[in-house]
């Protein structure tokens, strides 16, 4: 009986591997097939987006790309590799058969002169084999074929963005026409940083607009005409009354518009705060919004470096500099802010709001936040004097929508060439943005890497352009520490210094006493 029994056992051990070996294969298969992921992560970052499979899911012709990627690599490159496979895999999936992603089989001598042609970097790679260090060459990019258009990744050193970097090249190869943003240059601007020129360039027509033609609205000649998007950065002169009257016609005609004006221009080196008269404020109190005099500090700020001397002897010394405030207040309602942890904007000033009528807030100040009316010398090494100072919170940015007065409706004198050419409009629908700086676009002051996305994101949304505002900033998180009371400070230090070793302590004591009341059952039984 004991023997059957043995047999039975086995023969159903036997078939239960069996059947956990073909549910196995079963799912390898239809894995290979259908490639799905469980992604637990916050933002899941590990999966594609939303914006992708609807990017994917909407090409019109199929769209192939091919990968040149050696496989004799250093072992640090391989899990680029790995995921690279994987992303394109799902990006397959979710292409539904239009997207055709191919290997190119590197060993063969067509294959590298193909990867020549298509413009791979040919890299140079260090590694360490036998106890000594060699150099080797390689390729890691790819290339995106559809209809007669191409584009190239080199060199597939980065894959932390990979998502984001495909989807806007499909973006670009699967568009009709390609938007236009126009660029005021005419009162000192700031230009765009190189990273944001670059991505402008590559997916819309990047227009620089260096004098204010007010001409032409009806037969299409001005250079405001046709624009998808307009963006007034940080101008440090006066604009002229021609100059305005440009600007509102195109918010009223229907331009979506971003102001980025610098109440204040700070010199980093002396730290003097020099007030900025453009005259825009005068365009926005038409539109119902108002900047506040003064400048805002925040206790939640970005640290800096400055350099200070005691006798002979220079220092490098991190301060925290309360006029460059980190705000991490934004709108998770907005698209430009929806995906944004935190940015970081230089020297701003509050806005207030007259007609809240189709108005988002988009970025405030925290409630440790003050408006300092005269800020004449802003050195972070100096103390802030609050007393009688306006506390927060501050909006420092907003976007409006709907219809809006023009600014100078009342105003007949004004913009008479204008109305010689063509009646001014004296109402119309708005897409206007409004922020109290254009600092945040200078890399070196502040969040480089959140503000150049929130910049990005801004003109995606203006020009409508939205689906890659949710694939660009996925993983960029900041998570500041919460600011706590010394009591309540000091009660998680004691905690932290005696409770674990009470708790282990306990854990002991109650283990003794269960393993003491087995002993005594034991001895019992024994008895």
């Amino acid at each position: 009986m004991a023997l059957g029994s043995k047999r039975t056992l086995g023969l159903y051990s036997t078939g239960g591997c069996a059947v956990i070996a073909a549910v196995c294969v079963l799912l390898n298969l239809v894995s290979f097939r259908y490639f799905f992921r469980i992604d637990c992560t916050e933002y899941s970052i590990y999966s594609l987006s939303d914006a992708t499979h609807k990017i994917l899911r909407s090409l019109p012709d199929p769209l192939r790309i091919r990968i040149f990627f050696e496989e004799n690599l250093p072992p640090e490159y391989l899990h680029q590799r790995r995921y690279l496979q994987e992303l394109l895999q799902e990006m397959k999936t979710a292409g539904g058969g239009r997207l055709k992603v191919e290997f190119a089989d590197m060993k063969t001598p067509e294959s590298r002169q193909e990867a020549e042609r298509a413009g791979i970097a040919n890299l140079r790679f260090t590694a360490v084999r036998k106890d000594k260090f060699e150099v080797q060459e390689g390729m890691m990019g790819l290339a995106m074929y559809y209809e007669d258009k191409k584009e190239v990744i080199p060199a597939l050193t980065q894959v932390s963005n990979l998502e984001y970097e495909l989807a806007g090249r499909i973006i670009k190869l699967t568009r009709k026409i390609r938007p236009v943003v126009g660029w005021t240059t005419g009162n000192s601007e700031q230009s765009p940083p190189e990273p944001l020129e670059q991505y402008l360039s590559q997916n819309f027509e990047l227009r620089r607009i260096n004098h204010l033609n007010t001409h032409g609205w009806r037969d299409g000649s001005s250079e405001y005409a046709g624009l998808s998007a307009l963006m007034v950065a940080g101008p440090k002169s006066p604009f002229s009354d021609t100059g305005l009257r440009a600007v509102d016609e195109a918010i009223l005609n229907g331009v979506p518009t971003a102001l980025l004006l610098d109440l204040y221009d700070v010199q980093m080196g002396n730290f003097f705060a020099r007030k900025v008269e453009t005259r825009l404020d005068r365009l926005l109190e038409g539109y119902g919004v108002q900047i506040r005099e003064g400048m805002v500090a925040d206790a939640q700020n970005v640290p800096v470096q400055i350099q200070t001397q005691q006798g002979f002897f220079s220092f490098q010394t991190i301060v925290n500099f309360p006029f460059i405030p980190r705000i991490t207040n934004l709108s998770k309602d907005h698209p430009v802010t929806r995906t944004l942890q935190e940015i970081a904007l230089p020297f701003v000033a509050a806005l207030d709001v007259r007609d809240t009528t189709g108005v988002t807030v988009l970025a405030s100040s925290t409630e440790e936040s003050y408006r300092i009316a005269r800020p004449f010398i802003v050195n972070p090494t100096m103390r802030i004097d609050i007393e009688g100072a306006e506390h927060g919170p501050f909006a420092v940015g907003m976007a409006i929508q709907g219809r809006r007065r023009s600014a100078f409706a009342d105003t007949p004198a004004l913009g008479v060439s204008v109305r010689a050419v063509r009646p001014a409009p004296t109402e119309g629908p708005i897409r206007l943005v409004v922020f109290t700086n254009a600092g945040f676009l200078d890399e070196s002051r502040g969040s480089g890497g959140s503000n150049l996305a929130f910049a990005a994101n801004l003109v995606d949304w203006l020009a409508a352009s939205e689906d890659l505002i949710a694939i660009r900033s996925k993983g960029q998180t900041f998570r500041p520490l919460e600011k706590v009371s010394d009591q309540k400070r000091n009660l998680i230090k004691a905690s932290n210094l005696f409770l674990m070793p009470l708790l282990v302590t306990l854990i002991g004591g109650v283990r003794w006493q269960v393993r003491r009341i087995r002993r005594r059952r034991w001895e019992a039984g024994l008895s």
